[in-house]
């Protein structure tokens, strides 16, 4: 029958396939073996299975710059809200999230970043609030409460670098410290003069506080119950205003010597005034309404500038002992004992020892011949 090769040769072939199968069965070993091994012997047997717990980590891995970037985001919107900006804010910026607001939910107040640069806006750019009567109030623009200066652009437009650099050390103060007086300054260089068989004259002293001679001054004038008007130089009160207060406390009166000494406070019109104020702001109710400009230079200018800003301008007369100069104890002596009835004596802190063997010797002498000089020339308010 013709099925019977047939069958025989399916029979073969079947033993041929299973004989194919075992034989790529057993090639899987070698073919990984020669993996593993550079010289691509087979190995002897499978390499065992390692156990779950002793297999390596995985390695970490590295996330885009997008994720970070959504990330650090994300921590930016939960971050609190700056606190409220103060009146120093400046016009058009944005308000702060409210406090209820959903990215402010859970965040305490006290942990709030500062805004830096707002922060140092509001130390450059003060908040200020003139009077209209002010002589530079068109430089002011409105603000959200008061106003805001426009110093920068406008008056310093025609100073010079130097005299920029000037202004730059000098507190500002926005309106007037003193009510103006509605005139120009009285230029006084005498003051009211004793009664007959009492003369009497006014001590003034300058350039001051001095953290070695103030003390030792004031000393002196307890000594002989004298009193005195005394012009420190608002850079050196700022920082010694301690003195400033034991100059009042112990009876004497403060009058201002402007703010840096520089001549040029006395050309610049915009310079003199911030100096005039920023001095009358530090002293407030220990100082008077008293000027003694620096070098003694006057002018109708600033006559009319101090008027304005409140103040009379206080000069000096004879004797003037110009002992800055330094010319010893027996000169100065000397030249003070040549005094008039009402004068103003000008003399100087730093000048130190000197000066005030001088005016011991000068008030021992005087007041034993009647002379009073127990009052400062300048009072609290003219």
């Amino acid at each position: 029958m013709k099925w019977r090769p047939t069958l025989a040769a399916l029979a073969v072939l079947a033993a041929v396939g299973a004989l194919a199968v075992a034989m790529s069965s057993g090639s899987v070993p070698a073919a990984s073996a020669s993996m593993d091994d550079p010289g691509g012997e087979p190995a002897s047997a499978a390499p065992p299975v390692q156990p779950m717990a002793a297999a390596a980590e995985p390695e970490p891995i590295e996330r885009p710059d997008t994720v970070t970037a959504v990330v650090e985001e994300d921590l930016a919107e939960a971050a609190p809200p700056p606190e409220e900006a103060d009146e120093g804010e400046l016009p058009g910026e944005e308000d702060p999230p409210a406090a209820d607001s959903p990215d402010a939910v859970g965040e305490d107040e006290d942990e709030a970043a500062p805004n830096a640069v707002d922060a140092t806006l509001r130390n450059v750019i003060p908040t200020i609030c003139p009077n209209p009567s002010d002589p530079f109030f068109t430089l002011y623009r409105p603000g959200e409460n008061c106003y805001w200066l426009r110093f920068e652009e406008e008056l310093h437009r025609n100073l010079s670098e130097e005299e920029l650099a000037l202004a730059e050390s000098v507190p500002f103060v926005a309106g007037h410290v003193a009510e103006p007086l509605g005139r120009p300054a009285r230029i006084i260089r005498r003051g009211p003069s004793g009664e007959s068989g009492a003369p009497r004259f006014y001590l003034t002293f300058d350039d001051g506080p001095s953290t070695r001679w103030t003390r030792p001054t004031l000393d002196l004038l307890d000594r002989h119950g004298a009193r005195a008007t005394f012009f420190p130089l608002g850079a050196h009160a700022e920082v010694n205003f301690h003195i400033i207060e034991e100059i009042v406390a112990r009876g004497h009166t403060i009058g201002s010597h402007l703010w840096s000494h520089e001549r040029a406070a006395l050309e610049s019109e915009e310079l003199f005034r911030r100096e005039l104020r920023a001095s009358a702001e530090l002293y407030g109710e220990l100082g008077t309404n008293c000027l003694r400009t620096p070098f003694g230079i006057l002018s109708d200018d600033i006559a009319e500038w101090a008027g304005d800003e409140g103040f009379e301008i206080l000069h000096w007369g004879e004797p003037d002992p110009r002992d800055w100069e330094f010319p010893g104890v027996e000169e100065l002596t000397r030249s003070m004992l040549d005094m008039q009835n009402g004068s103003i004596l000008i003399l100087h802190e730093h000048t130190g020892a000197d000066t005030l063997a001088a005016l011991d010797a000068v008030l021992e002498v005087l007041g034993a011949r009647g002379w009073r000089f127990d009052e400062p020339i300048c009072p609290l308010q003219f």
